[in-house]
């Protein structure tokens, strides 16, 4: 028995279950959109770097050699459905990139190219706009 460490800390847990249940569908109505939902796409649902294979790369070396476009490959569809892209962004980002990358505005600047990439390809097809302030809300 631990309680006796911080007996509020445990006094507060005591409720924990009923808490969550009381907010579990709340939840799950922000985290899981519809088919139909603006902002729903097919999501990977476990998007991290150990589900995508990189093929080799040939460089070049001004020799003879040839660069070829590397392409990734995703694996692990067990998660796929519809969902929000942006918690395949956060999965990836937080399993990919260093702590310390992400600190003093590393975060902000992925996301920021990330939407600016995301949005000049949407308006080329005639898509919808996916607003920063959305976005961010779909990503925490």
């Amino acid at each position: 028995n631990f309680a006796h460490l911080d007996p509020a800390l445990f006094e507060r847990t005591a409720t924990l279950g009923s808490r969550i249940q009381s907010l579990a569908e709340y939840i799950s109505d922000e985290v899981s959109p519809g088919p139909t939902d603006s902002y729903a796409t097919l999501s990977h649902g476990d998007f991290k770097s150990m589900n995508c294979f990189l093929p080799p790369q040939t460089c070049s070396d001004d020799d003879n050699s040839t660069t070829t476009a590397r392409s990734v490959y995703l694996v692990d569809f067990a998660s796929t459905g519809v969902g929000l892209g942006m918690s395949d962004v956060a999965m990836h980002i937080h399993h990919a990139v260093l702590p310390e990358h992400l600190a003093n505005g590393g975060e902000e600047e992925l996301l920021e190219h990330y939407l600016t990439e995301l949005n000049s390809r949407l308006e080329s097809s005639s898509k919808s706009y996916y607003g920063k302030d959305v976005a961010m809300r779909h990503y925490r």
